[in-house]
């Protein structure tokens, strides 16, 4: 007895534009000419100098947060290095999402493979790891994002932006992020 079987043309062409939708919303290129651009955040002695590492981010900080209560599309670039000074490579986009509701995205990419094997690094390497933060708030600089009960600052009280940090939130995941 032969079985045969006969893909039910709605089911393929179903199959078909979820693919298509999924590739389409993974590889959205933006068009950067459209967003402003802030002035990147290099955080070289992240590890062993606080008080430097505030004053380089302090700039983005408040960049991001004035395209955050403008409504204005804008992205900032930021580099770490592990201990060992190896860069990671990150950048925050302010940007409404397909229903206009404000957002984050932070799109990063490592230059450490955790694999051995040089075919995994090479795809591990085109990849981004990816992150949307849909609330942002400012704390006073002497909390962060693990304080029990940081001091949430006005969004209308102007502050210098060495005195705050920017707390990222998603209401879907429920990471939460800070700069």
């Amino acid at each position: 007895m032969k079985i045969q079987i006969r893909p039910h043309p709605l089911v393929a062409l179903l199959l078909i534009a979820i693919s298509l939708s999924s590739a389409i919303s993974q590889n959205t290129r933006r068009n950067l000419k459209d967003y402003k651009q802030g002035v990147p955040i290099d955080l070289t002695d992240e590890y062993f100098d606080k008080q430097k590492t505030n004053q380089q981010s302090a700039p983005g900080r408040e960049f991001l947060w004035d395209l955050w209560k403008s409504h204005t599309k804008g992205y900032v670039k930021r580099t770490t290095y592990t201990r060992e000074g190896q860069p990671a490579w990150c950048t925050f986009f302010v940007e409404p999402d397909s229903n206009g509701q404000w957002r984050i995205t932070l799109e990063c990419r490592s230059s450490v493979c955790p694999y051995i094997s040089k075919k995994k690094c090479e795809q591990y390497f085109k990849t981004f790891d990816t992150e949307t933060y849909d609330s942002l708030e400012r704390i006073d600089i002497a909390d962060d994002v693990f304080s029990r009960s940081p001091k949430k600052i006005p969004d209308s009280e102007h502050r210098d932006p060495l005195e705050y940090r920017l707390i990222f939130r998603s209401s879907i995941s429920g990471h939460t992020g800070q700069l």
